[in-house]
């Protein structure tokens, strides 16, 4: 109860956290807003995306991932 009461630690704001609180950090900078925190990626998630950016075509992309690469 003292953690909750103080602020220490939070639910997270994000459901796919997987955590019933997440601990707040210790340094509050005034003049800036808190971002609250989200899951990481999932392995290769953005691996699509990446490799777009990157100039690889769909159809190379496809193939990495059907190989098992990506």
């Amino acid at each position: 109860p003292q953690v909750l009461a103080n602020n220490i630690a939070t639910p997270p704001t994000d459901p796919e956290m997987g955590v019933p609180l997440l601990l707040n950090h210790p340094i509050k900078a005034t003049n800036l807003a808190q971002v609250n925190a989200v899951r990481p990626p999932e392995p290769s998630e953005h691996s699509s995306q990446i490799l777009k950016e990157l100039g690889y075509p769909d159809a190379e992309i496809n193939r990495l991932r059907n190989e098992g690469i990506i």
